[in-house]
């Protein structure tokens, strides 16, 4: 039986498979949500069932297996003090909480809501509680005079050191003094903990060690508001979501061992000069750093929202890419970079929110596994960003013996784990052969190689030709694919998009053949 040109040519081209770039969709679907604005996300390693959530007035509550725990893990409300952007802003649990059951808070407290960061412990009794007085200082209180710009990021690097996002304490950031540029004054800085030693908990290795002008906690400096701050499971790196004053948000970034390096404000914001006349500053000064990424304040948003750099393995798309939101404008975006330059850029928002719905982002945050979410301030929800399995219809199928153009669909679910994908034809006419085929491109090709069909796939196209198929009496076929044996070494990976069409013979009144639509699948784990 002889097919069509066009059919052998297919063949051939199927025999060597190029690689293809991988693209896959995410969705963000929500998990819970917590009450009383929460303001940040935790996780501790070797334990996937929990996930925790501060608010801003000072309770702290678990998410376990999806559902939100009535009672809060444990209430500070009476030492939280939170006027303005103050309150309960930053959470870690300690690289071996699993079995220490240590964790760290960062709050502000009394009339000027001064900074604290504290360790506490896990209730002895109950994992799903803490024990309010186990409380211990390893930082501050450190003194304020205006209730804004107290930052509050708090989370571990792989070295096991806990990093600290200090804002500048000023309200709009334009008061007296220059304290993210003074050496001895800690606001405006990122400051770096070793909890496992005795106080002050200064690790030996922090870059201002031994210089008796620079403060020993100082990892980093020149900063003005770095409410959000993530570190790289994975390689260390520092990443630093600075809130802008009137015209750039900052990304800032730190490569692993590379802390001591000064990002500009006030003298600089962004790239460009803020204003503060010399002597005190000079914005040619080759010590500021400019930042990884900045965006416009105003119309693109108005506070960055700092985010992670993503390690897990749901959505192999997205490794390495570091997301990042704003908290007005609530675009969610993903970058990667070469360690000075950014060489990819997406804005996820639509994918993720197609309905739209989503605003006030205030954390992101991973699961023990390095699963993504984000969590929103007022509305309080907590989102799981999941790729998504899509599948769906395009091309177009020209009209058969039967009067119709054949149909094709999908049953099962587009899953690599799953493997129970079924692909079916409809409306053939009876008592005649074909056989699926299958690439990771589209394209449109009419009446191809002489057939009455149109080709939707783009070349290296797969044909399942060793699984000939027989439409019978009732002009249908079903067929599922075997995901450990597919033609021609081809697989089917967690992100891959593959579309499909079938192939088949007729007599339209003479031998000819004809295809369907195509469709297209979006694989999952």
């Amino acid at each position: 039986m002889r097919l069509p040109a066009q059919i052998l040519t297919l063949c051939a081209c199927a025999l060597s498979l190029a690689p293809t770039t991988r693209a896959q969709g995410v969705r963000a679907t929500q998990v819970d949500s917590i009450p009383q604005r929460p303001t940040a996300m935790a996780s501790a390693p070797g334990d996937p069932t929990r996930l925790w959530f501060p608010n801003k007035l000072g309770r702290i509550y678990i998410i376990k297996n999806g559902t939100r725990l009535s009672t809060p893990y444990m209430d500070m409300s009476s030492i939280v003090d939170d006027p303005g952007e103050s309150g309960l802003l930053g959470m870690a649990m300690h690289p071996d909480y699993v079995n220490n059951g240590l964790f760290y808070v960062a709050y502000t407290s009394g009339p000027n809501a001064d900074t604290v960061i504290s360790q506490f412990e896990r209730d002895a009794s109950n994992p799903d509680l803490a024990d309010i007085t186990t409380e211990q200082i390893i930082f501050g209180p450190y003194p304020h005079t205006s209730p804004d710009h107290k930052a509050g990021g708090l989370t571990f690097g792989p070295d096991g050191y806990l990093y600290y996002g200090h804002g500048d304490g000023l309200s709009g950031g334009l008061g007296v003094g220059e304290r993210a540029q003074d050496p001895m004054d800690l606001r405006g800085k990122i400051l770096r903990f070793d909890p496992d030693i005795p106080f002050p908990h200064i690790p030996a290795d922090n870059p201002f060690v031994g210089n008796s002008a620079v403060a020993d906690e100082i990892y980093a400096l020149g900063l003005r508001n770095p409410f959000a701050i993530g570190v790289d499971s994975l390689t260390g790196d520092l990443y630093i979501g600075d809130v802008g004053q009137s015209t750039a948000e900052e990304i800032n970034f730190v490569p692993a061992g590379g802390g001591g390096l000064n990002f500009g404000w006030k003298c600089k914001e962004g790239t460009a000069c803020f204003g503060s006349p010399p002597p005190s500053c000079v914005c040619s000064n080759p010590a500021f750093v400019d930042p990884l990424h900045t965006y416009g304040t105003g119309q693109d948003g108005c506070a960055v929202i700092g985010g992670v750099v993503y390690r897990g393995s749901a959505i192999p798309s997205l490794y390495g890419w570091y997301l990042f939101s704003d908290f007005c404008t609530a675009r969610v975006w993903a970058l990667q970079h070469d360690g000075t330059t950014v060489t990819d850029f997406q804005d996820l928002t639509d994918q993720m929110f197609p309905s739209g719905g989503f605003g006030s982002p205030v954390a992101f945050g991973e699961d023990a596994n390095g699963e993504l979410y984000l969590v929103e301030h007022f509305s309080g929800r907590v989102w799981r960003v999941r790729p998504h399995c899509e599948i769906s219809d395009y091309c177009s199928a020209n009209p058969n013996s039967t009067g119709n153009p054949a149909e094709i669909s999908v049953t099962g679910i587009p899953s690599v784990t799953a493997a129970n994908l079924t692909l079916n034809g409809d409306g053939l006419p009876p008592n005649q052969f074909g056989y699926f085929l299958m690439a990771q491109t589209q394209d449109f090709l009419a009446l191809f190689g002489g057939s009455q069909g149109n080709l939707c796939l783009g070349m290296p196209i797969v044909r399942f030709a060793g699984d000939i198929l027989n439409t019978g009496a009732g002009g249908s076929v079903s067929f599922p694919p075997d995901f450990g044996n597919l033609p021609n070494g081809a697989t089917f990976e967690v992100g891959d998009t593959w579309n499909f069409q079938l192939w088949y013979r007729d007599q339209n009144p003479t031998t000819t053949s004809n295809t369907t639509a195509g469709v297209s699948v979006q694989f999952c784990p």
